[in-house]
């Protein structure tokens, strides 16, 4: 798993808990191969999760999309206790789905600090606003919510992938009928004129086949993952990158849908 991402190792000291849910998280710090350490997530999931966010993570950063640089993190084979769960319960193969901690906050937060409206303008003209969106509708992202979305109050960062791709959904009877996921970022992007909507009808079909083209290099045998599971994300995403022009050109011949909301009534 090596070439993967670039890989690290917790240091054991100064780690704690920051989210007690199905996806266990801590923040620690890692210690890096050129001798430089860094304060790092570190996410302890199933085997599953972990598979989905590095998958998401992979295609992000193929297709340019603004997430924290991934690692993949060694955390040894000595107990890892926080709140009495042993974490090395949550690990595959000694190793986990980590990401650069950033001097950022969730959007959530930083509405709640009174800058809604300057946020939201800086959203709406946020230039990987269209990339970002049709990435979530790639990989089936129905958690896109003001907690998984990063800013500093200029620049914007996705984060959490371990509920996207999962495998109800990649199934070929149900991946037919779904339509665009809900999502705080998809009601964010405004159509205003025609030329508008062929520009964004262009890039979406440009950004679905960049995808395919990714697909091509996606190191599945790196994540150890077997040839049915690799060959369901694999068709799946494909199937997904082939339906989406003509789902967004749906989407978009429906202003009765969220395109016009504001976005403060999406991130409370």
């Amino acid at each position: 798993m090596s070439s993967l991402f670039p890989t690290g190792r917790l240091a054991r000291r100064d780690y704690h808990l920051v989210r007690t849910a199905s996806n266990r998280v801590v923040k620690g710090q890692v210690s890096f191969v050129a001798g430089e350490n860094r304060d790092c997530y570190l996410k302890f999931l199933d085997q599953g999760g972990f598979y989905r966010e590095a998958i998401s993570a992979f295609l992000a950063l193929k297709l340019n999309v603004d997430i924290p640089q991934p690692y993949l993190v060694s955390v040894g084979s000595t107990q890892l206790k926080v709140s009495d769960v042993d974490l090395l319960d949550w690990t595959v193969n000694g190793q986990v789905f980590g990401t650069r901690a950033l001097i950022a906050l969730p959007i959530k937060k930083s509405f709640a600090s009174g800058n809604s409206n300057s946020l939201e303008s800086r959203l709406r003209a946020w230039p990987g606003l269209l990339r970002s969106v049709v990435f979530d509708q790639i990989i089936l992202n129905t958690d896109r919510t003001a907690s998984n979305l990063l800013t500093n109050g200029r620049d914007f960062w996705l984060i959490d992938h371990d509920q996207a791709l999962l495998p109800t959904q990649l199934l070929p009877g149900a991946l037919e009928q779904t339509k665009l996921v809900g999502s705080d970022l998809l009601s964010s992007l405004v159509v205003e004129t025609q030329r508008e909507l062929n520009t964004y009808m262009y890039e979406i079909r440009k950004i679905c086949n960049q995808a395919v083209s990714a697909l091509e290099t996606v190191p599945y045998e790196l994540l150890l993952m077997s040839e049915s599971t690799s060959e369901l994300y694999d068709s799946a995403l494909r199937k997904r990158c082939e339906q989406l022009p003509d789902l967004f050109s749906e989407y978009f011949g429906r202003p009765s849908l969220s395109l016009y909301n504001p976005i403060p009534s999406r991130m409370n």
